[in-house]
């Protein structure tokens, strides 16, 4: 099973790729290609996600295993609001992603929080679901011209 650890600002780059492969490989599971492509059209700028890491105000933390980063996930730009969590696309549903989860969730009551909440894609509502996390309401946010629903949701700490 991978290590959870905080991420580092060398990590930055290969978060960057996880990303978008996650995105346009992964993501293909419960978007069209337009949809994946206007979401992610290329991985993200490891420097803007180095600053992310480095920011006092996220908590970033990875999963890793033999040396790779298999997912990441986090906590920002308060300690209530579970920003991101990606999975690499050749190991979701391995149990990484439900490991993050815990783990940035006992990061959040550290910080003081009692809820969390976030803004899901198709594909994670199931698994925050099973987690014990509540649907809020379901939106469309417009990335690149292309429209593309995401889930509210919350769960009580």
């Amino acid at each position: 099973m991978p290590e959870i650890r905080p991420a580092r600002s060398d990590d930055a780059h290969a978060l960057a790729i996880l990303m978008h492969e996650s995105v346009r490989k992964a993501g293909r599971a419960a978007y069209s290609e337009a949809e994946c492509a206007a979401w992610s059209p290329a991985a993200p700028d490891p420097v803007h996600l180095a600053a992310g890491i480095l920011d006092p105000d996220n908590i970033v933390l990875v999963a890793v295993d033999d040396g790779v980063v298999v997912g990441f996930g986090n906590l920002g730009p308060t300690p209530d609001h579970l920003d991101m969590l990606y999975v690499r696309h050749d190991r979701v549903d391995q149990g990484i992603g439900s490991r993050l989860i815990a783990a940035l969730e006992a990061a959040a009551r550290e910080r003081g929080a009692t809820e969390l909440h976030t803004e899901a894609s198709r594909l994670l509502r199931p698994r925050l679901a099973r987690l014990g996390y509540a649907l809020v309401e379901a939106e469309w946010v417009e990335r690149n011209g292309v429209r593309i629903e995401r889930f509210r949701m919350r769960k009580t700490l």
